[in-house]
């Protein structure tokens, strides 16, 4: 299933890098289980389970995606934060795919610089 989401995930990066405008910053974040001593040693520098797959800062808001298979559903973790990030005032939202992403972003006031065909 991991090799499934990493597919899903390379292909929307690759397509939002033509989408997205000029004022929108994005990046991704590596959230693999590299086991207890990884986990430690990631821990220690401030790193929490559950963040997002993708993010987005767009006229100093922050935007946040999950990227899910159609079978994928939320950890513990994942719903927790989801939470956590909607009371400190982001958003975000669990995509399926590049439909799915540029609808939220659009919803949220990111103008594309293309559409989906």
């Amino acid at each position: 299933m991991r090799h499934c989401e990493d597919i899903l995930h390379a292909s929307i990066w690759r397509q939002l890098q033509h989408l997205l405008p000029e004022g929108c910053l994005s990046w991704s974040v590596e959230n693999r289980r590299n086991g207890k001593r990884e986990g430690r040693r990631r821990k220690n520098r401030g790193c929490i389970p559950g963040v997002p797959d993708l993010h987005f800062l767009h006229d100093g808001r922050l935007l946040c995606v999950e990227l899910k298979t159609k079978s994928g559903r939320l950890n513990e973790a994942q719903a927790a934060l989801h939470e956590r990030i909607r009371q400190c005032g982001g958003a975000v939202s669990v995509c399926r795919s590049l439909e799915d992403v540029v609808a939220f972003l659009t919803e949220n006031g990111v103008k594309m610089k293309g559409s989906v065909a």
